[in-house]
């Protein structure tokens, strides 16, 4: 069985749709928890994404390449800003557009817009930049990685079941 693009982009924009749909129905039983907007906004950022990206062909390279790199790194940007809040933090508003605004700059250079390798690594590397600077500022926060805040009990004896005669009971 071979998966081919339109269809794995199918897979991931509902898949994305679908998660960003239930981190908002979180953020609703759940509003003190802020930082379950922007993840969800990422993820329903991300669907717009693989919408945009299968329907190349179909549609003008400027929304098909242009914007919609524009909102993947918009995705990532608005993960960042959620994970930053996750750990008590402020949200870094222009370091989620940064990447966005980068790539859309970019794009007005006709080499670099006509190029799809440079374009493929450039719009790689700045979704890649929110991720690893998560994961640096991660490396050793006490908000990623807790202790425990208690240790589990461990059943007595007498909890446990007793040992049967082999027969069973009706």
């Amino acid at each position: 069985m071979s998966l081919d693009l339109v269809s794995a982009l199918a897979i991931i924009g509902f898949a994305s749709a679908v998660a960003g749909g239930l981190l908002l129905i979180s953020w609703l039983h759940h509003r003190e928890v802020v930082a379950l907007i922007p993840w969800a906004l990422a993820f329903v950022l991300t669907a717009v994404f693989a919408v945009l990206v299968g329907a190349r062909g179909a549609i003008p390279d400027i929304w098909s390449i242009l914007a919609a790199n524009a909102i993947l790194a918009l995705a990532y940007g608005s993960m960042w800003s959620g994970s930053r809040m996750f750990e008590g933090r402020e949200p870094h508003v222009l370091g989620a557009f940064l990447g966005a605004l980068v790539w859309v700059l970019a794009c007005f250079s006709d080499t670099f817009y006509t190029s799809a390798a440079a374009r493929i690594t450039w719009s790689r590397s700045t979704c890649a930049r929110p991720i690893s600077s998560r994961a640096w500022a991660a490396r050793n926060s006490p908000a990623c990685f807790p202790a425990p805040a208690r240790t589990m009990p461990r059943p007595s004896r007498s909890a446990c079941a007793q040992p049967s005669s082999g027969r069973a009971t009706a």
